[in-house]
């Protein structure tokens, strides 16, 4: 799953432009009328639970516990195919148990393999695709500038926010969330292990395409803002260009995954389905 990925993006501009991604994607299908029920990803049970789960079928009884209904969307898929003596694993599962960022609760998964991606996952997949040993996460610095953010007078937040850079002098150590998720995807093969037995169902959400705020025309992300007036001009404005520069990286990776399981010949006997839980 990528997170808010935008299909039309895809559809009527990356694939045209570039026509290479056509030939590497041969065999998949694409489906460009489709929508999602939803603007967030807390709304989107029906991608992981089908029909059953559509926000009319959920909000029609008064008894029906969202969180119960949308734990038991994620599990649709995983608990059918254990039917089929087919082993689960689950990684990123969104909101599930719609537990907090700061604890996780996978207890659904009980009897499955299910995992969230932790700072030392993190700090390897940073260290294997950009070389950073030691990170220095955005984030905690941006929480303190935040609260100060929400003490604030109105007229002054607009120059303190900055258009998302905070005031925040970067190093070469900073590590952007744009940075993060795509070490996360770039990485993944170093993760896969391969057996010649059983069937296994593998899910990873990734938000690349969520956090596109850093990434530059040359479809890497940075900690540092390179964009220039004539890196957006063909673009409604800034952010939908990082939005088209998140996509195609996204589409460059994906592909890169493929050729792993082809030179491992797994490819062939291998399943890919890639969605977005919400988008454009």
């Amino acid at each position: 799953v990528l997170d808010a990925a935008a299909s039309s993006m895809w559809y009527n501009g990356i694939f045209i432009d570039y026509t290479n991604f056509q030939n590497e994607l041969d065999g998949f299908i694409f489906y460009p009328n489709t929508v999602s029920f939803g603007p967030v990803t807390t709304t989107v049970a029906p991608l992981y639970g089908g029909y059953d789960y559509l926000p009319y079928e959920t909000s029609t009884n008064g008894f029906y516990n969202i969180k119960k209904e949308y734990n038991n969307a994620l599990l649709t898929l995983p608990k059918s195919l254990e039917k089929y003596n087919y082993k689960s694993f689950i990684v990123n599962p969104p909101y599930v148990n719609f537990s907090s960022l700061l604890w996780r609760d996978l207890s659904i998964y009980s009897n499955m393999n299910a995992t969230f991606i932790n700072k030392n996952i993190t700090q390897y997949a940073l260290h294997k695709t950009f070389g950073i040993n030691q990170m220095d996460n955005m984030i905690y610095k941006k929480l303190i500038r935040f609260s100060i953010f929400k003490m604030m007078p109105m007229f002054f937040r607009y120059y303190f926010y900055n258009d998302g850079k905070w005031f925040i002098n970067k190093n070469k150590n900073s590590v952007s969330h744009s940075m993060e998720q795509y070490a996360l995807l770039s990485s993944i093969t170093n993760f896969i292990s391969i057996k010649s037995e059983g069937n296994y169902y593998n899910a990873y959400h990734n938000n690349i395409t969520h956090l596109p705020n850093e990434f530059n025309d040359d479809f890497y992300p940075t900690s540092a803002d390179n964009l220039t007036d004539e890196n957006y001009k063909d673009y409604k404005d800034i952010f939908t260009a990082r939005n088209y520069y998140a996509n195609v990286s996204s589409i460059k990776l994906l592909i890169e995954f493929i050729k792993f399981l082809k030179e491992n010949n797994i490819y062939d006997n291998t399943k890919i389905i890639v969605v977005s839980d919400h988008g454009i």
